[in-house]
Order: structure tokens, then C-alpha cells, then sequence
């Protein structure tokens, strides 16, 4: 006897899939020199009277010189990363055969070509 059972699975091949991944690392560096000075000047004056009495008179100076400079420096690296993944794979559908079994008849030539043709255009819409 002819086996007209369907399959009860059809197997159909998915499209190629393409992922691409971007990854970008910034890098930020930034370096701060700070440079602080001290000038200290003292001056000293001494001036000594002597006459009948004596004077002694005193003059100090002191002079405070700050200086600060920053030295800011900033570097900025990028780097770009692309990952790019195909797959391409079978997957088995979930999506069952709509053929219809095939009733064979005996039509008048004899033959059972006759009848599963005739069978057949019942079939279709």
C-alpha cells in the first residue's frame, strides 16, 4: 500500500544572521603638576648713633614671594572595537506540512497515476 502520511515537520533554513558589535573605550588622562615657590628676602638695617648717648636704630624687612603655577595636561585615547558574528544555521520549524494525503483512485485508463492526478486537482483551491 502507498504511505500518502504528510510529514508531520517541515525543516526550513533560517537566513543567514549578522551581529555586529561596536565597543568603544575612551581613555581620559589627566595629569596636574602644581609647582608652589617661596621667596623669603629679609633685609637687616642697623644704624648705630653714637653721640652723647647712643641710638641704636633697627629696620628689618621681610619680603614673602609666593609663585604657583599648575600645569594641567589632558590626553584623551579611543579605541574602537568591532565584533562581527554570522551565523548560519538550520533550524526545524514548528510549523506542520499542509499537504493534503492524496486519495488514489482507479479512474478508466486503469492506471493509479490517473486517479492520484485527478485527486490532486481536488486538492487545490
Amino acid at each position: 500500500m502507498l504511505d500518502t502520511t504528510p510529514e508531520p515537520w517541515t525543516v526550513s533554513r533560517r537566513a543567514a544572521s549578522v551581529h555586529v558589535h561596536v565597543y568603544v573605550y575612551v581613555y581620559v588622562y589627566v595629569y596636574v603638576d602644581v609647582y608652589v615657590d617661596v621667596y623669603v628676602d629679609v633685609y637687616v638695617y642697623v644704624d648705630v648713633y653714637v653721640d652723647v648717648d647712643v641710638d641704636v636704630d633697627v629696620d628689618v624687612y621681610v619680603y614673602v614671594y609666593v609663585d604657583v603655577d599648575v600645569d594641567v595636561d589632558v590626553y584623551v585615547d579611543v579605541d574602537v572595537d568591532v565584533d562581527v558574528d554570522v551565523d548560519d544555521s538550520y533550524v526545524y520549524s514548528r510549523t506542520p506540512n499542509r499537504q493534503l494525503p492524496l486519495r488514489l483512485e482507479r479512474g478508466g485508463s486503469g492506471s493509479w497515476l490517473h486517479g492520484a492526478h485527478r485527486a490532486s486537482r481536488r486538492a487545490s483551491p
